[in-house]
């Protein structure tokens, strides 16, 4: 358990320390620019957003499950060395396809007349996407081989990276591609670092070989597939309302509903350092130590649960005072979004903490064929609710997406816990 609390503040302090950089960034992006160029940066970064969960393929979630398996050295660096190597395949073919796509893309959402700084931030992306695929990938190592102090020092360069390279750029040129260029600078920087703290961590570990046994590759590969689909459901769930708003919408729906989800994104990342921190150890369960185990899991899940409880009421009760005093009066009728996007923040947080254990215990495929009805209901709700009632209408859709998915990673959570038991687990 002091393990546990360990990883845990590590995690907490990080996510903790990112959401106060990603926030500030907001903010100040928000009264830099007009409400129709931060809008404009929203729609570009709800596309980017999307962008990053295609372009990690599940890889790095995947390599994460096995390396949190090696039981010697010798594993770790076959593991490690194979997983890097799908990484970068991965990465470039992503860059390679990226830049075919966006030259036929750009006039369809809306570049020049609606959007006309879109072209010049979409032809970043792809190297936005690139670079942060292998930040995802050390921080995914990190956190496989217990190293959470690792995972804690990568977040805290790569947000506060973003934060002021952006910052810096944004007050000298004023220009909405300056924040795009922050996170280029940033990106560059940690996928260096990134690789120097993993060498220096385990030595003789080499991350690119021409020796491959495939032991892991394909096992990797494969379990990335289900990972795969499960990051387009959150995907979906995440960014389609934002990017169908962009599309369906006005510019100050747009600015005003993309603050609200923000807040209430930004704050699934307690819920999330709470997980992570905690779901390394029920990687594995042994005869030995079910019963301990068993107990820790359940208490982690009421911990989660009572922080959930906790957020959710500060959001009702801060929402006005939060969007006039950081934002502005400008976007006031951010607070209305907020409110009703308070459930999405709530079934996430708890929903999350359940599916990251079944893809611990290997049941990703089970949970990507629940994330259907994410997609299913989320796209036929926004298709409905946003031409007639605007952000609001994204909201509610979002939120009754997120229902039965909750409903059914809890329950085959329980169901896992039975298996291991060999009988009924008293939940």
């Amino acid at each position: 358990m002091n393990k546990i609390v360990k990883n845990i503040s590590y995690s907490l302090s990080g996510k903790v320390i990112a959401m106060i950089f990603l926030i500030l960034l907001d903010i100040f992006t928000a009264r830099v620019l007009k409400i129709s160029e931060y809008a404009e940066w929203s729609f570009f970064f709800s596309i980017l957003t999307m962008m990053f969960y295609i372009g990690w393929f599940g890889i790095n979630i995947s390599a994460k499950v096995f390396i949190s398996k090696c039981n010697n050295f010798e594993e770790l660096r076959i593991c490690t060395s194979e997983a890097f190597t799908l990484r970068l395949i991965s990465s470039i073919s992503f860059l390679l396809v990226a830049y075919m796509i966006v030259p036929n893309l750009v006039g369809i959402l809306g570049y020049p007349e609606k959007y006309p700084n879109l072209k010049s931030l979409l032809y970043i992306s792809p190297i936005l996407v690139f670079l942060n695929s292998f930040t995802e990938f050390y921080k995914e190592f990190f956190t496989g081989t217990d190293k959470f102090k690792k995972v804690f020092e990568i977040t805290v360069l790569e947000y506060g990276g973003y934060f002021l390279f952006s910052l810096v750029l944004l007050f000298t040129f004023g220009k909405i591609q300056s924040v795009a260029f922050g996170y280029l600078f940033s990106g560059i920087c940690v996928s260096i670092l990134g690789l120097i703290s993993l060498k220096s961590e385990y030595s003789g570990i080499h991350v690119i070989s021409l020796k491959l046994n495939g032991k892991y590759l394909w096992r990797i590969f494969r379990y990335a597939i289900p990972m795969a689909l499960i990051s387009l459901g959150t995907m979906i769930l995440v960014e389609m309302d934002t990017f169908m708003l962009g599309i369906l919408s006005t510019k100050t729906d747009l600015a005003t509903y993309s603050i609200a989800k923000n807040i209430n994104a930004k704050a699934t990342h307690l819920n999330y350092a709470i997980t992570v921190g905690s779901m390394t150890s029920f990687s594995t369960f042994s005869d030995d130590g079910l019963e301990k185990k068993k107990k820790q899991f359940r208490k982690m899940s009421r911990i989660n649960l009572l922080i959930t409880i906790v957020v959710s009421l500060l959001l009702l009760i801060s929402a006005p005072i939060l969007i006039v005093f950081f934002y502005g009066k400008d976007y006031i009728f951010a607070e209305t979004a907020i409110c009703f996007l308070v459930p999405y923040y709530a079934l996430y947080g708890i929903s999350n903490f359940y599916a990251v254990f079944l893809d611990f215990r290997e049941k990703a495929k089970l949970r990507s064929i629940a994330y259907i009805s994410i997609i299913v209901i989320n796209l036929i709700l926004n298709c409905l609710l946003i031409p007639k009632y605007g952000s609001i209408g994204a909201a509610v859709a979002t939120d009754f997406s997120l229902v039965p998915y909750t409903i059914f990673v809890v329950i085959l959570s329980k169901r896992e816990l039975q298996n291991l038991e060999g009988g009924l687990a008293k939940w």
